[in-house]
């Protein structure tokens, strides 16, 4: 039996806010997922995705299993991001808190004021999804990261150990919530040994290299060390939402926060904020119609000079096949009229020869029969 065709907008999330959006286990895999535009939401995507991208994300949670491929984000701020991945790449993004596990060294560019940590997140099923999408745990370099821009400015910064949470959704049909990615005892795992901090294949260990050898307070002694220009921010304990599932509240309070932006990204929105955002929302739905009308305008446009190009070459083509024709008839027709004109030619002689033996060359002798013959002979030529 053929399998059912998915609905691409089974897919997405766009243009939402103030909404908690769920995908379950099953509900993905094997395709992509991507979001665009959402404000003040909670996102779970708990199945295993070929691949995630997220567009213009602000004052949300987005909660993502794991992903064999790559999870791109772009113009997103003030967001919690818990994910893991082959590949993570970051642009324009800014005050972001990431529980990150990756096996491949993430990427940032033109983003400021991020903080990552280790992955922290647990739902049922996600240890299948993690074999299913062949990401081995023991590989993970969450915090070897290559900054694009780094221009001797710090971008962003390795979490506390305080600031760490575990984080979970649950569904008891389901069973059991479960992480399987290994994390460094000063965040409450097993892991011993060195923390690499900075891409080690692009050469950055030097942007923030240090070690965690013995104990929590050498390595608190060392981070308190870090500017502090990034995020400052408390997790709280989790608590149920409405619909059963685990959420935990972060409150983003940050000193450079643009005006106008609540301080804490869950508060109660500003009801004149929320009509700018409204008008933008509707601003920008505006412009993307136009452009789709005018792509659509100039794709119609397209076509029908492409239509005209066919036809104009089927013409010129018919023009010349009928011309190959009549010269290819003309020129039978000519080489037909010589033939008739070379026999006519070589039976000339013998005609004359006739005439000659009709007529009697003795001048002493009537020679009017001979001017009958002649004039006879020319009118038959």
């Amino acid at each position: 039996m053929a399998r059912k065709r998915p609905n691409p907008a089974d897919f997405r999330f766009e243009h939402k806010s103030d909404e908690t959006l769920l995908r379950e286990p099953g509900q993905i895999s094997p395709y992509d997922f991507s979001i665009d535009t959402l404000d003040r939401c909670v996102v779970y995507l708990m199945d295993k995705i070929a691949q995630v991208t997220v567009d213009k994300v602000t004052n949300s949670r987005l909660h993502f299993g794991p992903v064999d491929g790559s999870i791109f984000l772009r113009d997103c701020e003030n967001c919690i991001v818990t994910a893991s991945c082959a590949q993570f790449r970051l642009k324009n993004c800014r005050n972001l808190y990431i529980f990150l596990y990756c096996s491949s060294d993430p990427a940032i560019e033109y983003s400021t004021n991020l903080i990552f940590g280790p992955y922290n997140f647990s739902y049922p099923l996600q240890d299948q999804h993690f074999a299913q999408a062949k990401l081995n745990i023991d590989k993970d370099v969450w915090s070897q990261v290559f900054d694009f821009n780094k221009n001797n400015e710090e971008h962003w910064r390795v979490m506390k150990p305080e600031e760490f949470k575990l984080m979970g959704w649950e569904k008891d049909e389901l069973g059991s919530p479960v992480n399987p990615v290994p994390r460094h005892e000063i965040y409450g795992g097993s892991l011993t040994g060195d923390i690499k901090v900075g891409s080690q294949q692009h050469g950055e260990q030097g942007l923030m290299s240090f070690t965690f050898e013995t104990s929590q307070n050498e390595a608190q002694v060392f981070v308190e060390k870090e500017p502090e220009q990034v995020v400052e921010s408390v997790i709280n304990p989790p608590v149920p939402d409405k619909h059963g599932y685990i959420i935990e509240d972060i409150d983003f309070s940050s000193p450079y926060e643009p005006i106008g932006q609540s301080k804490d990204i869950f508060a109660e929105p500003n009801p004149e904020e929320t009509e700018e955002l409204e008008r933008q929302r509707l601003r920008d739905q505006e412009n993307k119609d136009r452009n789709k009308k005018l792509m659509n305008k100039d794709e119609k446009e397209r076509q029908k000079k492409d239509e005209k190009r066919k036809q104009a070459r089927e013409d010129l083509k018919k023009f010349y096949a009928e011309r190959e024709k009549n010269i290819q008839t003309k020129k039978a027709l000519n080489q037909e009229n010589e033939r008739l004109l070379l026999e006519k030619r070589q039976t000339f002689p013998t005609s004359w020869k006739k005439v000659g033996s009709m007529i009697d060359g003795d001048d002493r002798k009537d020679v009017q029969r001979m001017k009958s013959v002649l004039l006879a002979k020319k009118h038959e030529n």
